[in-house]
């Protein structure tokens, strides 16, 4: 049975979809769907589950496809509470504990397919923006302690205004570059690990969803001399605070993790609404005096470039539509 709200066409459920979508998510089955599940560990409460959304997403790291359970609230601030988060946070690992072991969920959401469904994200947008305060929602969910009912690892991660409106800029950049002329291929760079080759694909895992460097790389065509040259650009999506020292280790990140080796580097940097004369000079030393002023050898070009903010709301409903 479909959940009711989800059927009455809840646009926050949408919104957060049509976003992962575009970051290279896949929507598995309906929204709003009711699981039926007499969970052993969950005495205290009924055996109906409705979940908002299921996802996945083949990523590198890991030799499965991920599904995600999605959770979404559409709120007014005034009406947030502690109590409130807490309950929302504790329903999301109920879910993700739960639905992935009933019938109806490989029935109707998973499809009988093998994957690692063990997290679960938990969109809160506020929807009168100029009340919302982020110090207050990441207060929050600081004070939360989840305890799963079985012995076993779980992720639940948390959205809020500001994780939003981050991820929809990332998104809203990320298809720009997609669609200029020069651009030949663009994808996000996941870094080598021990275990592991680097990978390129389109996609943000759940551990890039909040991160402060995300990474992609491009090869662009140039015309030089009437002849056309392709160049290895990499790119920085730079979230973190604005400063020097923030600057520097972004820049000794892409050291570590073999970015250096592009004809190109682009730094696009997150809007954060700091005096634009402060933001040129952090950026002038940082370009000068910086760390890559200390590269031995050939360093690849470097452009810092602005990350304009982009409205959650606005770019998901314009997903929407699409």
């Amino acid at each position: 049975m479909a959940e009711e709200q989800g059927r009455a066409g809840d646009e926050g459920e949408e919104r957060i979809i049509a976003l992962l979508e575009g970051l290279g998510w896949t929507k598995r089955g309906d929204i709003g769907i009711d699981v039926e599940y007499d969970y052993k560990y969950h005495p205290d409460r009924g055996n109906t589950y409705g979940v908002d959304g299921y996802m996945t997403y083949n990523g590198p790291y890991r030799d499965k496809e991920r599904g995600l359970i999605i959770e979404s609230k559409n709120v007014k601030w005034e009406s947030s509470s502690p109590k409130k988060f807490r309950g929302w946070a504790d329903d999301t690992l109920e879910k993700v504990e739960a639905v992935p072991e009933s019938d109806d969920f490989e029935e109707y959401l998973n499809f009988g397919e093998s994957r690692i469904v063990n997290a679960g994200i938990l969109s809160v947008w506020t929807r009168d923006e100029e009340n919302y305060n982020d110090e207050t929602f990441q207060g929050y969910f600081d004070e939360i302690n989840l305890h799963p009912k079985k012995r076993r690892k779980y992720q639940i991660l948390a959205l809020g205004n500001r994780e939003l409106n981050r991820l929809a800029s990332l998104h809203a950049q990320f298809q720009s570059l997609q669609e200029k002329d020069e651009v030949t291929s663009i994808d996000f760079f996941y870094p080598p690990r021990p275990d592991s080759h680097s990978a390129r694909m389109p996609l943000v895992s759940l551990e890039y969803l909040l991160s402060d460097f995300v990474f992609a790389r491009a090869e662009i065509e140039q015309s030089v001399s009437n002849v056309t040259v392709t160049r290895d650009v990499g790119i920085v999506f730079h979230f973190d605070d604005t400063d020097l020292e923030s600057l520097n280790f972004m820049y000794q990140a892409v050291i570590e993790h073999g970015m250096e080796d592009v004809d190109e580097l682009r730094v696009y940097i997150y809007d954060d609404d700091k005096d634009d004369i402060q933001m040129a000079s952090v950026q002038e030393e940082f370009r000068n005096n910086g760390r890559p002023s200390e590269m031995t050898g050939k360093a690849p070009d470097l452009k810092l470039k602005t990350l304009r903010k982009t409205n959650y709301a606005d770019h998901a409903d314009t997903l929407r539509e699409e």
